[in-house]
C-alpha cells in the first residue's frame, strides 16, 4: 500500500510504501421484507488495522477507515404513489469522535412519462471529515426530472 508518512514529528508527509499494513474486520447485514413492498435493512461493520507496520510513524491515509459503521434503512411505498428511501447511518473513525448521517430521498411518476425525484442528504447538517482537514458537504438538497420519451413494450 502506498500512503504518505511523515518521518519526523510536524515534517513534511513524503511517499511510502507500506508493505506490511494489516486489516480485519467483519460485517453484517439483515434485510426484512414487510407487507406493501417495503423494506427495513439493518448493517454493521467493524474494521482493525495493525498499526504497528507504520514502526511510529504518523500515515495521513491508511488508518482514516471506519472502524465502526452501523446502518438503518427503509424503502417503501408512501401514500400518494410516492417512493421512498431513508438511511440513517452512525460512523466512528481511527481514533476520532463518531458522527450521523441521515439521507432521505422520495419520488413519485406522472402520466407514466414524467419522474420527479427529490433528495436530502446530509439532513442533520452534521460537520465530519472522511480524511483529515478534508471537510464534506453539508446538507444538500437535489431535485431532478426524468423524462422517458418512448419504450419498448412486448
Amino acid at each position: 500500500m502506498i500512503d504518505y508518512v511523515q518521518l519526523v514529528p510536524n515534517g513534511k508527509y513524503v511517499a511510502s510504501n507500506l508493505e506490511s499494513v494489516h486489516y480485519s474486520g467483519a460485517e453484517a447485514s439483515l434485510q426484512l421484507r414487510w407487507p406493501h413492498d417495503q423494506q427495513t435493512g439493518l448493517s454493521y461493520t467493524v474494521v482493525h488495522g495493525a498499526q504497528d507496520a507504520l514502526h511510529g510513524l504518523q500515515s495521513r491515509y491508511a488508518f482514516n477507515y471506519p472502524t465502526h459503521r452501523a446502518v438503518v434503512s427503509w424503502i417503501g411505498e408512501l401514500p400518494g404513489k410516492i417512493q421512498a428511501r431513508s438511511q440513517l447511518g452512525v460512523v466512528q473513525r481511527f481514533e476520532r469522535d463518531s458522527y450521523a448521517l441521515w439521507d432521505l430521498a422520495v419520488s413519485r411518476e406522472f402520466a407514466g412519462r414524467v419522474r420527479a425525484n427529490l433528495q436530502f442528504s446530509n439532513i442533520t447538517g452534521t460537520r465530519y471529515e472522511e480524511i483529515q482537514n478534508v471537510a464534506m458537504p453539508g446538507q444538500s438538497l437535489i431535485f431532478g426530472l426524468d423524462f422517458v420519451l418512448w419504450r419498448h413494450t412486448r
